[in-house]
C-alpha cells in the first residue's frame, strides 16, 4: 500500500539496501500479504476496511509489490508474511541455509 509517510523513507531504505549489498550482507525482504478468500486475515477485517473488502494486501494484486527502487536483486529472497510478526521459522531457516548466523531475534 502506497502511502506518502512510505514514499518519503524509499530514499533512505534504498541507501542501506546499496551499503549492505556493498558490504556483502544478505538482504531478506518480508511481504504483508493475505489469500483472497480472508482465511489468513485473523484479526486484520476489524482494523482497516480496505483489508476487510479485500481491496488491499490480497497477495498477486497491485500495490502488494515491493517499490521498485527497493525491488529484491536475483538471488534476495522474500517471505510473504500473513500476520504482524515474520514466521520466525521460516525466516531462522532461511538464514541458516544462506549460511548466515541470526544477529537478533525479533
Amino acid at each position: 500500500m502506497e502511502t506518502p509517510a512510505a514514499c518519503q523513507v524509499v530514499p533512505r531504505i534504498a541507501e542501506a539496501l546499496r551499503v549492505c549489498r556493498n558490504a556483502g550482507i544478505k538482504i531478506i525482504y518480508t511481504a504483508h500479504v493475505h489469500r483472497r478468500d480472508g482465511c489468513d486475515m485473523g484479526l486484520f477485517d476489524d482494523l482497516h476496511p480496505p483489508m476487510a473488502n479485500r481491496d488491499a494486501l490480497v497477495d498477486g494484486t497491485p500495490g502488494v509489490e515491493i517499490y521498485a527502487d527497493l525491488a529484491p536483486l536475483a538471488g534476495e529472497h522474500v517471505i510473504k508474511k500473513h500476520r504482524f510478526k515474520c514466521c520466525r521459522q521460516r525466516r531462522d531457516a532461511l538464514i541458516r541455509r544462506l549460511g548466515a548466523r541470526l544477529a537478533r531475534s525479533f
